[in-house]
């Protein structure tokens, strides 16, 4: 793999762990296309590092707030964290109890080009929704919750199914966007950590070309995110279900 590579792929990873196209599914086609020999899960978690660290940079200020809020024993701030904590247990729950049979579907490209076209239904469905006047309540939390654990396939968005879930259940959009994006934290650092020891346990891995994945990942991570508020902001976030759509049927047929 070489420097031009990993920054490409840095670049994929952002681009797709945003916008609701899916990350994981991208990744599996370009080094297919490409025609790279490398653990799928190994590398995506030295990216997923990458697009964490743009999250925790970009609500920098919203993270801080958060912190001094719940250390000044803030109500509101103590209800937020526990609906993230409420959001994030289920796929905490099922990647650690069935991580193994995961692995399969990222060999499997029928099953990736099932998870686009899905992915897809998702998103066209948010261009019907005319009210989102609704807060974001324990329960909303949940269902988002329930959500995000079929985002643990490859070719279903997390950003993708989250913020739609928010948003079909009523959810204010630049709520729901943002609260998809905090909840995105202790995801990819579980995932990434859960992961990181198969890192360490490999003879050879290019760090060296890694590090412009990682930076390529987070420059780029930082740019998608305000771009994919806009988006949502204006109601737009539909639009992307034909190309989730478009690529679904390009995966079925490189299968």
């Amino acid at each position: 793999m070489t420097i031009f590579d990993s920054i490409l792929l840095g670049f994929i990873q952002a681009l797709t762990e945003f916008l609701p196209i899916s990350s994981s599914g991208h990744l599996v086609l370009t080094q297919k296309i490409l025609g790279y020999n490398l653990n799928n899960l190994i590398f995506e978690v030295i990216l997923h590092f990458g697009t964490l660290f743009s999250i925790i940079i970009f609500f920098w200020n919203d993270l801080k707030t958060i912190f001094l809020n719940f250390i000044l024993n803030d109500k509101k701030t103590k209800q937020f964290i526990i609906k993230i904590i409420i959001a994030t247990l289920p796929a905490s729950i099922v990647g650690l109890l069935f991580k193994d049979k995961f692995i399969y579907f990222f060999n499997d490209l029928i099953s990736i080009s099932i998870a686009f076209f899905f992915t897809g239904l998702i998103l066209f469905s948010t261009k019907f929704i005319k009210k989102n006047n609704a807060k974001l309540s324990f329960a909303i939390a949940f269902f988002v919750g329930i959500a995000q654990v079929f985002a643990l396939f490859p070719g279903i968005s997390r950003s993708g199914i989250t913020i739609a879930t928010s948003l079909i259940l009523g959810v204010d959009r630049k709520e729901s966007a943002r609260f998809s994006f905090i909840l995105a934290i202790p995801i990819l650092l579980g995932a990434s950590i859960l992961q990181f020891k198969e890192i360490l346990m490999l003879e050879e891995f290019p760090i060296y070309e890694s590090s412009f994945g990682f930076i390529s990942a987070l420059f780029f991570g930082l740019v998608m995110i305000k771009i994919l508020f806009n988006i949502v902001y204006n109601n737009y976030f539909w639009i992307f279900s034909f190309y989730c759509f478009f690529i679904s049927i390009i995966t079925f047929l490189i299968r």
